[in-house]
Order: C-alpha cells, then sequence, then structure tokens
C-alpha cells in the first residue's frame, strides 16, 4: 500500500508522465485508494484542481466520489485540514448545493463524474481517473471490450482541461487479452508515453511487465502479505479458473494461448482402461469398442447466413447422454458434419437425423433461430418434428466461456478411432483465434454445451418431457448460459 501511496504522490506533483497505467489484482483496495482517499488527498497540496473521475457504471463512479465527500466532511479530516484546522489549511465542502455528478470545495475543487455506460458531461478537468473501465463479466463481450477501449481513445482524452499538463490516471485489473490495457501497452508508440506500472498477486521476477515499483524479491511473494495469509490466498487462488488466475491475478491474460475448450478436456471413449464409475454394461461395451448406450440424443444445429456465400457452411454435431453407474449424466458428441447445403439439401439433411432406421434417431434438434435457421425450424415443424429454436443473448466467445466449466468438468466424450471427432476438437480448440469460417462447429458445441447443462440433473423418464417444451424453455436456457458465465466470472 506504501508503494501505491508513494506513485500517487509522484504523480500529483507532475514527477511521472502525463498517462500512467496501473494494473493491480481484485481484493487490493484500489477503488478506496485511487478514488476516494487520493483526490481528498491532491486537494491538501493542489486545493483548486478539478477532478473527473470515471468506472464501468455511473452507480459505481457516483460511489465512490460520495465516499471522498464523506471523508472531507469528517471530523477528522476538517480538524487537521479544514478551516480552523490544525494542519493550515481550509478544504471544506462547498456550501454550493451539489448537483448529480458534480460537487465542490471551498478553495474551488471540483469534483466530477462519469462512466463507460452513460458516457461523460461536457465538463473538462485537470486529473482524469479510469478505474477499471471494463468489469470481469463482461470480459468476455467483444461488444462491452470495443466500448470500453473506445471509451479510453476517444472520450477520455477530450475531457483534460489542458493537453500539455492535464493527467490521466487508468487504474485496472487484466481479464483479457484485448481489454483497455492492451490498447494502452501493446501500441508501441503510445507505449512510450505512458508509464505502466504492473503488480501481480505474486512476485514474478520474469514477469514481461516487471515494474521497477514492484518492491518484493521473493518468487511468489504476495502483494499484499500483511492483509492475508497464504494458506487463505492459496484458498482464494482454487476458487478461480486456470485462466482466471493467469489474468486476474497474474495480469497476464491469455498467457495459456487463449485456449477455451481445450483439446485434453475432451474424454475419449476406448482408450485405455475404462473408469471404475461406468456400469458392468458400459465396461463390457467399452471393451467391445461400442458407444455406451445412450437414454437421450438430439442434434445442435448452426446455419449457414447465406446460401449464395461460399466460404458459408451450414454445420451440426448429434450429441447422446448416458448415466454412469454412481448416477452422474455423461455426454457424448456421436456425429458431425458442415457443409454448403441449398435450403432444400438443409432440410432433408436436417430431418433425416430424425429417422430411427437410417441415421441417429434423434429426438430433437436445436436451431439457433437466425438466418436460414428460421426457415429450417418452421420446415422442420411443418413435418411434425421436434424443435427448440434459440435466440442467443450473448455473443460467441462469452457463449464458449459460459460452457467451459461444463467441457472441463471430466464427462464430455467422443468416440475413438474415427477422424471426424478430432476435426471438430481442433476447430473447437483453435477458437477464438482460427477464422470466424470455421466458427460453425463451435456454435454447434457451445450450443450443445448450453443445452446439457440444462439438462444435466434430469433422468430418463424427465427427458421425454424435455423433448416437449416450447420456446420460452429454450429462452430459459440461454438464461442458464448467462448465470453459468456470471458464476464463473465471479470465482
Amino acid at each position: 500500500m506504501r508503494v501505491l501511496c508513494d506513485l500517487l504522490m509522484a504523480f500529483s506533483r507532475g514527477e511521472l508522465p502525463l498517462e500512467t497505467l496501473a494494473n493491480l489484482p481484485p481484493g487490493t483496495a484500489k477503488s478506496v485508494l485511487f478514488g476516494v482517499i487520493w483526490p481528498a488527498w491532491d486537494w491538501i497540496h493542489y486545493p483548486t484542481l478539478s477532478w473527473l473521475t470515471t468506472a464501468h457504471t455511473k452507480d459505481l463512479a457516483a460511489r465512490d466520489s460520495f465516499r471522498c465527500r464523506q471523508l472531507i466532511a469528517s471530523s477528522w479530516y476538517q480538524s487537521n485540514w479544514g478551516p480552523g484546522g490544525v494542519r493550515g489549511r481550509s478544504i471544506a465542502l462547498s456550501p454550493v448545493a451539489a448537483r448529480t455528478g458534480r460537487w465542490m470545495t471551498t478553495e474551488g475543487g471540483v469534483r466530477l463524474i462519469g462512466s463507460v455506460k452513460s458516457g461523460v458531461t461536457g465538463d473538462r478537468a485537470d486529473r482524469v481517473l479510469v478505474d477499471d473501465p471494463l468489469p470481469a463479466k463482461s470480459a468476455h463481450s467483444e461488444r462491452d471490450r470495443k466500448r470500453a477501449k473506445e471509451f479510453i481513445s476517444e472520450t477520455i482524452p477530450s475531457r483534460v482541461n489542458d493537453i500539455e499538463s492535464s493527467q490521466i490516471f487508468y487504474v485496472m485489473q487484466r481479464i483479457h487479452r484485448d481489454d483497455p490495457s492492451a490498447l494502452l501497452i501493446n501500441d508501441p508508440e503510445r507505449r512510450k508515453d505512458i508509464l505502466h506500472v504492473c503488480l501481480p498477486w505474486r512476485y514474478d521476477p520474469e514477469h514481461p511487465y516487471l515494474s521497477e515499483y514492484d518492491w518484493r524479491t521473493e518468487k511468489d511473494e504476495l502483494i499484499q502479505p500483511e492483509r492475508y495469509s497464504d494458506k487463505a490466498a492459496q484458498k482464494y487462488e482454487k476458487r478461480l479458473t486456470p485462466k482466471a488466475q493467469l489474468a486476474q491475478l497474474a495480469q497476464l491474460p491469455g498467457a495459456d494461448g487463449g485456449v477455451i475448450l481445450r483439446d485434453q478436456d475432451w474424454l475419449r471413449w476406448g482408450v485405455g482402461e475404462p473408469p471404475a464409475f461406468l456400469t458392468a454394461e458400459q465396461r463390457d461395451q467399452w471393451a467391445k469398442g461400442e458407444p455406451p448406450a445412450m437414454d437421450y440424443i438430439f442434434a445442435s444445429w448452426d446455419t449457414a447466413f447465406s446460401v449464395q456465400e461460399t466460404n458459408c457452411l451450414s454445420a451440426f454435431t448429434v450429441w447422446g447422454t448416458f448415466m454412469d453407474r454412481i448416477g452422474r449424466r455423461h455426454s457424448m458428441m456421436v456425429g458431425a458434419d458442415r457443409g454448403q447445403w441449398s435450403p432444400d439439401e438443409l432440410i432433408r439433411t436436417a430431418a433425416g437425423l430424425h429417422d430411427r432406421e437410417k441415421s441417429h434417431g434423434i429426438s430433437v434438434s436445436i436451431i439457433e433461430a437466425k438466418a436460414n435457421g428460421i426457415d429450417l425450424v418452421r420446415a422442420m415443424r411443418d413435418r411434425g418434428l421436434m424443435v427448440q429454436a434459440i435466440t442467443p443473448t450473448i455473443d460467441k466467445v462469452a457463449r464458449a466461456y459460459a460452457v467451459q466449466p461444463y467441457h472441463a468438468g471430466q464427462r464430455v466424450w467422443v468416440p475413438s478411432g474415427l477422424k471426424w471427432p478430432q476435426r471438430v476438437i481442433d476447430v473447437c480448440s483453435a477458437f477464438p483465434e482460427n477464422e470466424r469460417t470455421e466458427w460453425d462447429w463451435v456454435d454447434s458445441v457451445t450450443q450443445a454445451m448450453q443445452h446439457l447443462i440444462l439438462i444435466g440433473g434430469l433422468g430418463a423418464d424427465k427427458l421425454a418431457d424435455l423433448e416437449q417444451e416450447n420456446i420460452d424453455e429454450a429462452r430459459q436456457q440461454m438464461l442458464l448460459a448467462e448465470a453459468a458465465e456470471q458464476s464463473w466470472m465471479s470465482g
């Protein structure tokens, strides 16, 4: 904490570049230090300066602004730096009524607020604080990342009083390889003018952004050992996924290659010794190279936006579920294909999957209701086939992260000895770094896993009822996926 205080005082004195970025892990009281204590201290020494403090939402910015007002109005602050105080200052709240997002001190200091979501008013300031413009729960939303980056690259630069002397301080945790911090430090030209202070959760002498302000010398030393023990820190770390540990704690997003749906998390049926949790029948099927008997089979479709585009393909995956001997539900991808089908070919292919004699005999088709998918849903229902039409509410990458805990839960299987499963796995494991034209299978897989999350605790007797659910229930499935994502991000 002392190092951060020294950093902020040096910034106030003008000893640092006009733009400074501090990357800090969660739980370091950065909002209190930067948004509450620092402005109150700064006005003691520079009483007429104006401050603009921003956060992701206006409520968060207003919260810290209010706390700062409370601190200045406190008897402790007033007895030291208020009128007649022992420190020889006259800092007090102005009697002029504060309006939403703006208040003043009697010495001329001004406090303004803004946010990524609601923007910033026409006011300008001498010091600008940007506190976590992108929340962790929005890390994998391409739309939210873009909005946060536009905020710090287009809105904030125009909100300073003087481009030669006004200062901007950014403080945030790393949460994605394409987050706002990346915008500031990955551009060689811009980085020349920015001081970057990176203080990871544990000290790493080989960290690529090792800072001269990091006082630690022992590898793995905690950032605030006076606040929590190593035992408590380890318990906290275990609550986070490996990717979250790298991003939010180590401040190294994407250090694991950016893989969301990892190859090693797919289990291969029939390879090696059968797991002890399988039933006797399933172990026999394993030995014979046969798939387990399924109690529920469905298809997941991602249709092309247009049949005229040569690089626009439709894709499907077929999935079955089975229960192990201790009552846990497992899933297996038992089929997959992709192609540039005409509308008639698409309908015949999708309908054919329902044929129990010639194909998989699926119970229901899960179809994203977009473009050709809308016509496919209508045609399938006209034929009396069971369909669930899905309308996604989160983007493709966020959907993949929403199902990541399920995929990594050691219950998702593929048959061994066949080439097609590995083709699907390769496309999924390369996402989102691969070409967008390859994302059709990824969409099919994540959509299927969202459905599997929904049915995870259902017995075979309840699955038949699920097949009769209508589109409103399909909507609930997407909300469940969003809840899974938020649960993962919150640790």
